[in-house]
């Protein structure tokens, strides 16, 4: 697994282990490849475990800067727009916008709607699935607070922790109106308990973000452990 800050050893890290080691079954099968990666940076977040399935598209965002990613994380968000109001809405020179299209367009990320820009149907969805899973030993309220912060990039969200805690937590209001899966862990069991509604990211750039990071890692041949179900 992709670590992007060094993990702590201790009783968390070996609930992590726990829940790496178990992904490819636990998970629903993709027909994409996926990849997974450990306290990715995401907004002022660091998920603990993150799994993603990817399209190939996404190797074109290998190396994107910020505006690349916010741009196609703008047009996620509506249907489509004209370079003038992509920089307007960003507060970027009209200028400096045109040449960033210019290479979207390029890559076939985004392509023409009469005088306006779109997005390209893959890139709507270039990461067809994203789960994130918040672990912890005991401090099941601080478990549920960032798996609900997760839930705003990824499809599904995950509180996994000890069976005992776990047996408890997967019939708490707040885990239930928030739509969170637990996994239960006990030694080398690891077995979800409740399902996580799967819900459309809220804040594309966070998205798009993961995506960028992903796209990188695949392109750069690191250790980002990327399999198959």
């Amino acid at each position: 697994m992709k670590q992007f800050y060094r993990a702590t050893n201790g009783p968390e890290r070996e609930l992590e282990d726990s829940v790496v080691k178990k992904a490819p079954a636990l998970f629903s099968p993709s027909k994409y490849e996926q990849w997974m990666g450990g306290s990715l940076p995401v907004g002022a977040g660091l998920p603990d475990i993150l799994i993603a399935a990817w399209r190939p598209e996404v190797i074109a965002l290998s190396g994107a800067d910020k505006l690349a990613t916010s741009v196609i994380a703008y047009l996620r968000g509506v249907s489509f727009a004209s370079p003038d109001t992509i920089a307007f809405r960003l507060r970027q020179p009209t200028r400096k916008l045109e040449k960033c299209a210019e290479h979207l367009w390029d890559a076939g990320i985004i392509t023409s709607y009469g005088s306006k820009c779109a997005l390209t149907d893959a890139w709507r969805s270039i990461l067809p699935d994203v789960v994130a899973v918040e672990v912890k030993v005991k401090n099941w309220r601080s478990a549920i607070a960032q798996a609900s912060r997760n839930s705003i990039f990824a499809h599904r969200s995950y509180v996994a922790m000890p069976a005992r805690v776990a047996a408890k937590l997967k019939f708490d209001e707040t885990v239930i109106g928030r739509g969170l899966g637990i996994i239960s862990i006990s030694g080398d069991e690891v077995e979800i308990v409740k399902r996580p509604k799967r819900l459309s990211p809220k804040v594309w750039q966070y998205y798009y973000s993961v995506a960028t990071i992903i796209a990188s890692d695949i392109a750069k041949h690191q250790d980002g452990l990327r399999y198959k179900n």
